[in-house]
């Protein structure tokens, strides 16, 4: 089912509902996106790795540049979605990997994490064999990667991720995964939610 498909279900539904009530896209958009991060979020309780088929890749064709902030000399991209928060480390970014031949895959660590490597001998610990260690971590800041220990090679070659984003970041014609026998459950999730709003909240003509 595509996003516009299951808002105009959504509508379609509050009309037999209630009549009187008119519920304008933005408030159905709103209550979809909060019982879908819900769904995600048992899911990730369940297995986190499956949430893999509700992740989308970023970067496949053009790899999203990895910039350095001058004045921090700290490495960085900009994500281009958001992502839906959840309990860990790297939250709604699913995997970062570089762009470069040997498909770089880097680590996720918590801001503390970061904070504690930077400011300690972590980054300058070299392998057995006197050379550098070749992992590469980030954190996520807001809507920003921080990098710690990358090398010119992914700086170059740029890096693809994976974000499990919400609701509100696809377009109407992309395709919602909701696994069979789970569209009920998401349905009526919605359905009470707008049903406990009060009718002031639900009209979006500015007349109130």
């Amino acid at each position: 089912m595509t996003k516009g498909e299951m808002r105009s279900s959504v509508k379609g539904a509050m009309r037999r509902i209630d009549k009187t009530a008119k519920f304008h896209d933005e408030l159905i958009d709103k209550a979809i996106e909060s019982s879908v991060n819900q769904f995600l979020y048992d899911i990730y309780r369940k297995d986190p790795r499956d949430l893999d088929i509700y992740t989308k890749e970023y970067g496949t064709e053009v790899a999203l540049a990895v910039t350095e902030n001058e004045s921090t000399e700290e490495h960085y991209t900009n994500l281009p979605a958001p992502y839906v928060a959840l309990p860990e480390k790297n939250s709604g970014v699913r995997y970062v990997v570089g762009h470069d031949r040997d498909h770089h895959m880097l680590y996720p660590m918590s801001n503390r994490e970061m904070l504690l490597a930077r400011t300690s001998y972590v980054g300058s610990t070299t392998a057995e064999d006197g050379d550098p260690f070749t992992r590469s971590f980030y954190a996520v800041q807001g809507q920003k990667l921080i990098y710690f220990q990358v090398n010119s090679d992914l700086v170059a070659a740029g890096v693809r991720v994976g974000i499990v984003v919400p609701f509100s970041a696809y377009a109407d014609s992309e395709e919602i995964n909701v696994p069979f026998g789970q569209d009920d459950k998401v349905f009526i999730s919605v359905m009470q939610k707008l049903m406990q709003q009060q009718p002031i909240d639900q009209r979006d003509n500015n007349k109130d």
